[in-house]
């Protein structure tokens, strides 16, 4: 296990090469004057990783979703599993979504699917402010 800088994280399990939230580039926002990378010289690359059995992302904010980092990759990712949502950018992006899972969908008996909507873990259970 190897952390590679704020949310990424690179693992190896039973000969499986996972990485998790891949931000490899010096800044996580869509302008280079925003979110700039936190000081320090991090040796990783995209252009350096080996191939990536399984590739997890968490959620679609900049810094945990790097539209350089996921092109950089796109040859060398196998697999994908993301939240609902979330592969819609990886296949607006070129990569081919018959690798993408999105966490939520159950393929039916018919071939047809089903969208779950899954309580998000940090939802609060009491909001005085909303209504009933």
């Amino acid at each position: 296990m190897v952390w590679l800088g704020h949310s990424s994280w690179y693992l190896q399990l039973a000969g499986k090469r996972i990485l998790i939230d891949p931000v490899l580039s010096s800044y996580a926002a869509p302008f280079s004057f925003i979110n700039k990378a936190f000081p320090g010289d991090y040796p990783w690359r995209a252009e350096g990783m080996p191939e990536i059995d399984l590739l997890i992302i968490s959620h679609d904010h900049y810094d945990h979703l790097d539209y350089a980092t996921i092109r950089a990759l796109l040859p060398k990712i196998k697999r994908v599993i993301t939240p609902l949502g979330v592969g819609s950018h990886l296949r607006y992006w070129g990569m081919d979504g018959a690798l993408i899972t999105e966490a939520g969908l159950a393929a039916g008996g018919t071939g047809q699917r089903r969208a779950h909507r899954p309580r998000a873990a940090g939802a609060a259970l009491f909001r005085p402010w909303a209504e009933a």
